[in-house]
């Protein structure tokens, strides 16, 4: 995704949407360098741009509303752009299903808070 186009999906999606679409992107990219070759530029393009939209989510956490669940998440987010630095350094896509399992658990539940806000409401407590 890029810049034009998540302008203008932000103009049209809700908060919770762009968060669907930014961890989708996150996926597609990482799903990419999966077979990649380590000489492949998509290393430093991707994993520089995954870590832009992982900063950006991580900039976004509303610790006024939950403290918790924004703490566990920024350590989740912290953790992800560690090891996309370290992926985009050895160009290595062993590293990479962990990070995907990551991603799409939260893809996941935010689906699930989107589907059934009053189930995410529960997790949220």
């Amino acid at each position: 995704m890029g810049i034009g186009a998540y302008r203008a999906a932000k103009k049209k999606a809700s908060p919770e949407q762009l968060v669907l679409l930014l961890f989708r992107e996150v996926l597609r990219r990482l799903e990419g360098l999966k077979t990649a070759a380590s000489n492949d530029p998509a290393w430093v393009k991707d994993t520089h741009h995954v870590r832009a939209i992982v900063l950006e989510l991580n900039e976004a956490l509303d610790f006024e509303s939950s403290a918790e669940i924004s703490s566990q998440l920024r350590r989740i987010y912290m953790w992800v752009m560690a090891e996309m630095v370290r992926a985009g350094r050895e160009r290595d896509p062993a590293i990479l299903p962990p990070v995907m399992k990551v991603v799409t658990e939260l893809h996941d539940a935010w689906m699930a808070v989107i589907e059934r806000p009053e189930e995410g409401l529960k997790w949220a407590s």
